[in-house]
């Protein structure tokens, strides 16, 4: 009996060919490259989550940086799904308080023109004449456009159309034209210079997180 099992044994054996073989390799190596694809597709899939989840964190946090409400859940969010946390240091400063707005910074700065002015120009005449006519008449100053404000940079050509300037809420040409005072009258306005550059760099940095993760997403998709 048992040399008729192993008779049976070799025949089966003998059955078994070159091409049976060949056939089982590549079923093997078809099952391996599926589970490799299935793989990347499941990577491919994370990451696309994961890149969509970042975009809508950091449009979410470029709007609260834009609107002025405080952001501080949106930053940690945003960092918690893998922004660089270094690019987005400029918005820690404002994270609780929101970012101030341009009306906010151009009425601060309203209030520290009068010491800037006994600094910079006491004894104004011709161009101080058009400061002193604005001043008295504060409702004027939204009527006058920038571009008709005294075009010298003398102290008081300057003040005046930061007397303008501020009225109108334009801070980013009033940061610049503080800077063409006299050192020792801009030093009132230091802080204010410090907050409108704190300021245009945390929205930089939100746009910039906001762009940059945008693009992402759409590389991802093509």
């Amino acid at each position: 009996f048992d040399s008729q099992l192993k008779d049976l044994a070799r025949n089966q054996a003998s059955t078994v060919t070159r091409a049976d073989i060949d056939a089982v390799q590549q079923k093997l190596s078809s099952l391996e490259q599926a589970e490799q694809s299935a793989r990347a597709s499941i990577r491919q899939s994370a990451a696309a989550a994961s890149a969509t989840r970042l975009a809508l964190a950091a449009q979410a946090l470029r709007t609260a940086v834009t609107s002025g409400a405080p952001y501080a859940g949106e930053l940690a969010q945003a960092k918690a799904l893998g922004a660089d946390a270094g690019k987005l240091a400029a918005l820690e400063p404002f994270a609780s308080s929101g970012v101030p707005s341009a009306a906010t910074l151009a009425q601060a700065l309203r209030g520290l023109l009068p010491q800037m002015q006994k600094i910079a120009a006491p004894r104004a005449q011709a161009s101080g004449s058009f400061l002193e006519k604005l001043q008295a008449n504060a409702s004027n100053l939204v009527r006058i456009s920038p571009a008709t404000a005294p075009s010298g940079d003398q102290p008081a050509d300057v003040l005046a159309r930061l007397e303008v300037e501020a009225a109108h809420n334009d801070i980013a040409a009033a940061a610049s034209d503080v800077g063409k005072l006299p050192e020792a009258a801009q030093a009132p306005a230091k802080d204010w210079l410090a907050r409108v550059k704190a300021r245009q760099a945390a929205r930089a940095a939100a746009d910039e997180l906001a762009a940059t993760s945008a693009r992402a997403l759409t590389q991802g998709a093509q």
